[in-house]
């Protein structure tokens, strides 16, 4: 079973990463590329990285 979100674990993951693209600094794009990969190897299957990369592209039109 997926451990469920709660905001105050969101908020403490947003702030971490923050800090991580901070300290990355002029590599920050690196490290994205990096953290993406790892990511979607967690996901398990290409099936739902093509639904994840899908629902990106939708609420990038749409903000």
């Amino acid at each position: 079973m997926r451990e469920q979100w709660t905001d105050a674990a969101r908020d403490e993951i947003y702030t971490e990463l923050c800090g991580a693209l901070s300290d990355a600094g002029d590599r920050s794009e690196l490290f994205l590329s990096r953290l993406c990969l790892l990511l979607i190897e967690e996901l398990g299957s290409p099936q739902q990285v093509r639904q994840a990369l899908a629902n990106a592209v939708l609420e990038a039109a749409q903000a």
